[in-house]
């Protein structure tokens, strides 16, 4: 299923038949006017009538990858951004721990931080000041994973005209 953003006229219905010949339909959320007047949305086609199952599905993967962009790529610490990969969540949490465990005998620790063009490095002297990195790491984490909880909680599923599910027996 590829998931596209479009722009325009805000589409008057989020599910609809685009070709009933073929039987194509036309999925579409996240439907957003920002303030200049422009309207975005994220949409997906289906080679049938897709059932609630289905919609629920492919709008909740793309919601996962948007919660999983953020984590990645949307933290800053001390004015620069923080690429929390898994690898790098590992690796600062491991440096935390072993900080503790020790009582800083591991310390120093330096992480990189910032962008291919503006990059540079922090160091953590302190368990104090590493703990506080962790820390922040871990709200941002939990951020992002609420709001994405959020988005997807918020959305009505009623405004889908959807087929029926089949009953199993």
């Amino acid at each position: 299923m590829r998931v596209t953003t479009s722009s325009g006229a805000a589409p008057e219905k989020l599910l609809t038949c685009i070709s009933p010949v073929r039987n194509k339909w036309r999925a579409r959320w996240n439907v957003a006017t920002d303030e200049e007047g422009v309207t975005t949305w994220q949409e997906a086609d289906y080679d049938h009538q897709p059932t609630l199952k289905e919609l629920i599905a492919t709008v909740s993967a793309w919601q996962n990858a948007q919660t999983d962009a953020a984590i990645l790529e949307g933290m800053t610490w001390e004015g620069f951004k923080v690429w929390l990969s898994a690898a790098n969540q590992m690796n600062y949490k491991a440096a935390y721990d072993l900080a503790v465990q020790t009582d800083g005998e591991n310390l120093p620790v330096s992480i990189k931080v910032g962008e291919d063009d503006d990059w540079g490095y922090v160091q953590f002297d302190t368990v104090d000041e590493l703990g506080a990195f962790w820390k922040a790491c871990q709200k941002h984490i939990t951020d992002c994973v609420s709001a994405g909880w959020a988005a997807k909680d918020n959305i009505d599923w009623s405004q889908y005209d959807v087929a029926k599910e089949e009953e199993t027996t």
